[in-house]
């Protein structure tokens, strides 16, 4: 089996829009099926914190357009590595408030 790249960053929200962790999840809900890419968004009014998992090329592209998007600040990547299995395989972006 090919082994997937599992990414983990931290950024800060900018702005104040309700609206704005449902607008991420209901994008990557729509993209993600179609790059093969599987993770979690956890979030809070300060901080975002998500795991992306999939083929290495379709997680470095989207963590590329994560640094460029403005809904993110000061983004910090926490982990980037390869594993044999898939943490959140049923989840095309898992969304859990906290």
């Amino acid at each position: 089996a090919v082994p997937i790249t599992q990414l983990i960053y931290a950024s800060r929200p900018f702005g104040d829009d309700p609206d704005q962790v449902e607008d991420i999840l209901r994008f990557a809900r729509v993209r993600n099926p179609a790059l093969g890419l599987t993770g979690a968004l956890v979030s809070r009014q300060d901080l975002y914190m998500q795991m992306l998992e999939g083929p290495r090329m379709a997680v470095s592209d989207t963590f590329g357009r994560i640094l460029q998007d403005d809904r993110h600040i000061e983004v910090a990547l926490i982990h980037c590595g390869q594993a044999e299995t898939r943490l959140f395989p049923d989840w095309s972006m898992r969304g859990v408030p906290m």
